[in-house]
């Protein structure tokens, strides 16, 4: 299994010197290679298509994976707020302010 796999956005981006025959937009993709090394990768809508019906057709060949926890680091804050809101509710509580 595949843990901490983030989800990717893809962005449409507009061909600014488009020639000929060539598609208005493209499909922008921004990578993370294993080294950290961050590239772009510009697909046409056809290249999404063939390669979703790729995934589609040999599922057999994606590894189970786990999304990242996007919030691995909040138990913190969490446990802060927790602990200042039942001193809060104590308070009003007892000192009848309610």
């Amino acid at each position: 299994m595949i843990r901490g796999v983030k989800s990717g956005k893809i962005y449409r981006v507009k061909n600014k010197d488009k020639q000929g025959s060539a598609n208005d937009h493209y499909n922008m993709i921004v990578i993370e290679f294993n080294d950290g090394s961050i590239n772009e990768i510009l697909l046409t809508d056809s290249d999404v298509v063939r390669g979703m019906a790729r995934a589609k057709k040999n599922k057999e060949d994606i590894p189970s994976y786990s999304l990242e926890d996007n919030c691995s680091g909040c138990w913190p804050a969490l446990i802060l707020i927790s602990a200042i809101s039942s001193g809060l509710g104590y308070l009003i509580r007892h000192l009848n302010i309610f």
